[in-house]
């Protein structure tokens, strides 16, 4: 049997990257699946591979930010399953912009879909899960939430404040059976991402991950499968970093000389990125 055998698993934000690479490894160990998102291709193929795998999904198709949409997830919970045990909030939104030119519109549409959206998830799912004696949340945030990136403001401030929020509930519900908890990946690209990048672009992007390499979105969803997995039982309210080791390191490691010279070549091969 697999580890989320018998489990239903609630997941946002199906995408060819860390949203289909989750809901297919969850499917894989056992889990029926309601899958809350936009329309799109990757979606499409995302529900094909979990059909083909045995298991049950359902397609709740909206704008996660809204609070209608989580009452169209409850419903379909309600008339196709018993009840949830996990729910993997991925969905993500943002702009490369500074404080001065981000706009208010673009402000609050990433608050809304990163942590409105996870905000009721919480409110819609914890008494459900309180019912069910208890569950996990998965909430895929970023290092962005943790470190700093240039004008990517409105999605490091949404991703630091879905640390916080991750950790309250944590704390209030944790009595009740209930764990939450953050992944934070680094780089992470799907196959046709990385087919976008230039030589110089990968090479500079490989050269800052301590393990030579960026991430793929099967690390994010093995990270994910853990924590929601009773394996991780005694796990709750942590921000778990998945960056090959990018948020160890001082920026001197990467770029200044002397310090390059302590641990790794100045020559970097991205040959088996």
């Amino acid at each position: 049997m697999g580890r989320l055998a018998g489990k239903v698993a609630v997941v946002t934000g199906i995408g060819p990257g860390n949203g289909s690479a989750i809901s297919q490894t969850f499917a894989r160990e056992g889990a029926d699946l309601v899958l809350a998102t936009f329309l799109n291709p990757a979606l499409e193929e995302t529900v094909a591979a979990v059909k083909a795998l045995g298991r049950r999904v359902v397609v709740v198709e909206g704008d996660v930010g809204l609070r209608e949409t989580w009452d169209r997830a409850a419903e379909a919970v309600r008339a196709e399953f018993a009840g949830v045990d996990i729910v993997v909030n991925n969905a993500a939104a943002g702009h490369f912009s500074n404080i001065l030119q981000v706009t208010e519109e673009e402000w609050d549409q990433t608050q809304q879909t990163i942590v409105k959206s996870v905000f009721h998830s919480f409110r819609t799912f914890i008494p459900v899960m309180i019912e069910r004696g208890g569950g996990a949340f998965v909430n895929i945030s970023s290092v962005n939430g943790l470190i700093a990136n240039p004008s990517f403001v409105d999605y490091a401030t949404s991703k630091s404040a879905l640390h916080g929020l991750t950790r309250n509930v944590a704390l209030d519900y944790g009595p009740k059976g209930i764990r939450a908890n953050c992944i934070a990946p680094g780089a992470i690209f799907s196959k046709v991402t990385e087919a976008r990048l230039d030589e110089e672009e990968a090479r500079s992007i490989r050269d800052n991950y301590v393990l030579g390499r960026w991430g793929a979105p099967q690390d994010v969803a093995n990270a994910a499968m853990f924590l929601a997995s009773d394996e991780a039982s005694f796990i709750t309210g942590v921000i778990l970093p998945v960056d090959g080791g990018l948020t160890i390191q001082t920026p001197e490691s990467a770029v200044r000389k002397s310090f390059r010279a302590r641990w790794r070549s100045d020559i970097v091969s991205i040959r088996d990125a």
